[in-house]
């Protein structure tokens, strides 16, 4: 019967082997399979990075024509490119306080020990693309909530007169000034306050620094805002870290780091967070020598501290240590003894060799 034909025909194998033998046949030929699937993918790979303008999204993008080296070496190796873009827009996510939603530059990350580098720099390579001394570019500040502390921008290479303060109150002038400074020749960085802005504005920002192509743009914005979208190739999340343990207890924030989130990138995901220091590296040197000199004299006060604990301690004679008592004023010859010229000072003990 035809039916019956078709068993052997089911049960067989390809190319009429047998049916075990058929199935080793595919199994030993799945290496060779996924081998040269593999290297037909690794061909297709190298084409792509041959061409121009392809970037595989599992990479690090090689970034724009142009950037600035952000003056941080462990941020640099984690942005496309190796620093800021020019001529493209950054966005800077911090904190606010609850009680003022609206100011960006309520929250605590300290902004300016991140930027004061790059900025810095773009001064100088503005000038010497413009020949031109480097005060004639300018930095321009757009909507800042509060004044700058001017010293500590001027000993890091920032001097007053090259920053232009634009108050901008008003969110569609802060918006017209910054993209106004963008088309101005003479200015090399912007930072904008944009606490309540559209995407659209912000494309149209973009677009507008995209114009320019040689100059930093920054805005500012509340950090709750990064789950929204943004035509910024480069965001940013700013918040400061936990203060270390050692140290002195008022050096507690000025050593805290400074915690970057790389919210959005070209390229993968960042794993974790990065530190990063959240002082100049000038306020550092003297912040750890003004540590170092505060432990040297808790270091002696507590050796002669020790020293007044033994003062019977015959090794003190036998080194010609003597310890002499002074005495102490009674309280009401306070005031008799101020006026004293000749009345002693010390009411303390102390320690004569």
């Amino acid at each position: 019967m035809p039916a019956l034909s078709l068993v052997p025909t089911l049960l067989r194998g390809p190319f009429g082997a047998p049916p075990v033998a058929g199935l080793r046949a595919v199994a030993s030929r799945r290496p060779v399979l996924g081998a040269a699937l593999a290297a037909r993918r690794r061909a297709a790979a190298d084409a792509a990075q041959a061409v121009a303008g392809v970037w595989q999204a599992d990479a690090l993008h090689g970034g724009p024509a142009r950037v600035a080296a952000t003056g941080h070496a462990q941020l640099d190796a984690d942005l496309p490119g190796g620093g800021w873009p020019l001529g493209a827009m950054t966005e800077l996510l911090q904190p606010v306080l609850a009680a003022q939603p609206d100011d960006v530059g309520a929250g605590e990350a300290p902004l300016w020990p991140l930027l004061l580098p790059a900025l810095v720099a773009q001064r100088q390579a503005w000038a010497a693309q413009h020949a031109a001394p480097s005060g004639h570019a300018v930095v321009v500040l757009v909507g800042v909530p509060r004044p700058p502390y001017l010293p500590a921008l001027a000993a890091a290479g920032l001097p007053p007169d090259s920053l232009l303060w634009l108050p901008g109150a008003v969110p569609a002038a802060a918006l017209w000034s910054a993209e106004q400074a963008l088309r101005c020749a003479d200015v090399a960085a912007v930072l904008a306050w944009l606490p309540r802005v559209r995407q659209a504005e912000l494309r149209r920002l973009h677009l507008a620094a995209a114009q320019r192509g040689d100059s930093l743009l920054f805005v500012l914005r509340p950090a709750h805002v990064a789950r929204e979208a943004s035509p910024a190739p480069l965001r940013l999340q700013l918040e400061l870290g936990p203060a270390p343990l050692h140290g002195l207890p008022e050096q507690g924030a000025a050593l805290a780091p400074l915690v970057v989130r790389i919210v959005k990138r070209r390229g993968p995901p960042l794993a974790g967070p990065l530190l990063l220091p959240s002082q100049p590296s000038a306020l550092r040197a003297l912040m750890a020598a003004s540590a170092a000199r505060r432990a040297g004299a808790l270091e002696q006060a507590a050796g002669l501290e020790s020293v007044l604990r033994h003062a019977d301690d015959p090794r003190l004679a036998a080194m010609g240590a003597q310890v002499l008592p002074f005495m102490t004023r009674p309280a009401g010859e306070k005031e008799e003894l101020r006026d004293d010229p000749d009345s002693d000072a010390l009411d303390r003990l102390a320690v004569a060799a």
